[in-house]
């Protein structure tokens, strides 16, 4: 078996009097694509935001490939090579799509060398990410769909070995849930890590390698997609009992 490339233990994150996370322990192998579901409130995105750097766990700990980064600052995670996107977007609204990529880029440690190769590369993945022709228009005006995009546009762009995506999928027409789905595996077979916190459950049994589960801050249960989702009790606590009813998943 394949040593973690991510790895959880007994973590716990507290926002005042209430644990997000209680004592959760994951583990995500290289190179796979991991889907987070759960109800609201199941802590989901604090998990990312406790990879990422942006909360600092209670208790617990957590491993890059074996290396200890719990409580690192975000920037030296990102550093590692760790890029998220985010629930909310965090755009810089009044700037261009082409800088809210490149700026980034420009500004990263990682070594990618002068502003002309930084262009580059910010068009490159403009091009991947299907916004090339929305390259000089303002953040501002980009519709729901193309706001996502760009988010992932600017995470790619600091070459993420791990990429942790916060609802990749919402807001999306089912054709660019495809396009997107599409760019995910592609990626996936480049060698990028992915966990990605969805509530579009086809997202889980298209293209995830593996599910984790949470409800309150509890890990309920994790594994292959479709067997996870076969489980009632998940299927009740996540989608209500009219799904089981109807035999939906």
């Amino acid at each position: 078996m394949l040593e973690p490339f991510l790895e959880v233990v007994n973590l716990r994150c507290r926002f005042g009097g209430v644990d997000a996370l209680k004592e959760l322990s994951v583990a995500v192998a290289p190179k796979t694509i991991t889907t987070v579901i759960g109800p609201n409130g199941a802590g989901k995105s604090t998990l990312l935001g406790c990879i990422s750097g942006e909360y600092v766990p209670k208790k617990g700990r957590i491993f890059l490939e074996g290396r200890e980064i719990t409580g690192l600052r975000s920037w030296k995670i990102s550093d590692l090579g760790v890029a998220r996107t985010f629930q909310l977007p965090r755009a810089v609204f009044h700037l261009s799509t082409f800088d809210n990529v490149y700026l980034p880029i420009l500004a990263s440690s990682r070594g990618f060398g002068s502003k002309s190769k930084a262009t580059e590369l910010t068009r490159a993945i403009l091009n991947r990410c299907g916004l090339e022709s929305k390259a000089s228009v303002l953040a501002k005006e980009l519709s729901t769909a193309e706001i996502r995009k760009m988010e992932l546009a600017r995470a790619l762009g600091l070459k993420p070995r791990l990429l942790l995506l916060d609802e990749p999928l919402g807001g999306l027409s089912p054709t660019q849930v495809d396009e997107t789905l599409t760019l995910l595996a592609e990626l996936k077979g480049e060698g990028i890590t992915i966990v990605a916190v969805e509530h579009v459950v086809r997202a889980a049994l298209e293209v995830a390698d593996s599910v984790i589960f949470l409800s309150n801050g509890v890990l309920v249960g994790e594994g292959e997609p479709r067997e996870l989702l076969s489980r009632e009790d998940i299927v009740e606590l996540y989608l209500g009992g009219r799904f089981i009813r109807r035999g939906q998943l």
